[in-house]
């Protein structure tokens, strides 16, 4: 693969498929417990994981951002190269701090309020757009979020099945119920 890269990285860069490439040199390490917790609450019917705070679906979109999968010759992740590039950040910046006023460090502009924001402005569509990707840089960061949480959720579910385990396999922690108090709810335990 050294070869190969030495040989067509440029064209590859031109073309827009370096990253790509690379990416298909990289070792994913199986982790069963976040695939187990993916699949309990996975939802074929909407096609989505259902999460105790609503529900998440991961798009081509997203996995082209976390892979770094160059989308229009560029990487996702590229430096601010051009004098027009900086503009439209210090242009989005501007419309931020004007959105958020004094609440500014800390706080996100929502989706809601960029389209409220420039929904009557035709003269600035590139700044509309480019507010539009940057709060699309805010939903793939909450959808890492979003994966950290659930592979949390797999390791507590992990846990959970190993002291069970655990207890079953090992006589010596087996335990009998002596006595239930039913004004307290409270149970007392005993070794066998």
């Amino acid at each position: 693969m050294r070869k190969m890269e030495a040989l067509h990285e440029p064209t590859w860069r031109k073309a827009g498929i370096f990253e790509a490439i690379k990416a298909l040199t990289f070792k994913i390490r199986e982790d069963p417990s976040l695939i187990q917790a993916l699949a309990e609450n996975w939802c074929p019917e909407t096609k989505s994981l259902v999460i105790p705070w609503g529900e998440a679906t991961v798009t081509l979109e997203d996995v082209m951002v976390l892979l770094r999968f160059s989308v229009l010759g560029f990487p996702v992740f590229a430096s601010l190269e051009s004098s027009e590039m900086r503009r439209a950040v210090k242009r989005l910046e501007k419309a931020r701090t004007k959105i958020l006023g004094n609440r500014n460090n800390g706080y996100r502009v929502s989706q809601l309020q960029w389209t409220l924001r420039f929904k009557d402005i035709d003269d600035d569509d590139s700044l509309e757009h480019e507010a539009l990707e940057e709060q699309k840089k805010v939903n793939v960061e909450v959808s890492y979020q979003v994966r950290q949480c659930m592979k949390q959720l797999a390791e507590d579910k992990v846990k959970r099945w190993e002291a069970l385990q655990e207890i079953s396999t090992n006589k010596h922690l087996l335990i009998k119920i002596r006595g239930i108090k039913t004004n307290t709810q409270q149970v007392v335990l005993q070794p066998v």
